[in-house]
């Protein structure tokens, strides 16, 4: 039995442990139930947009850490350009038009 530590799961629990059942370089192959209620097999990418796996809990932690970090840097930039963008329209004055 093999396991990988999944994030994309938001809400309480942002890393959940799941049973692989095989792995290439870039996929995870994991069982599912399907509408039938049958249990079939089902590929992941290792790494996506939606959701990353990993081997420990360390990794995903880390990983989940720097994509907080890295959106907080974007939105600290995008504070500033909008407080020099107000900080120019208080300076603003009436243009006079020949």
């Amino acid at each position: 039995m093999k396991f990988k530590y999944v994030t994309g799961n938001y809400g309480l629990l942002p890393i959940v442990k799941k049973e692989i059942t095989r792995e290439t370089d870039n996929s995870v192959w994991y069982m599912i139930k399907s509408m039938s209620g049958k249990e079939v097999e089902q590929r992941s990418l290792k790494r996506s947009s939606w959701k990353n796996y990993f081997d420990t809990f360390e990794e995903a932690k880390q990983f989940l850490i720097e994509e907080s970090m890295g959106k907080l840097s974007s939105l600290q930039e995008r504070l500033n350009n909008e407080q020099l963008n107000l900080a120019k329209l208080h300076e603003l004055s009436e243009a006079v038009d020949d």
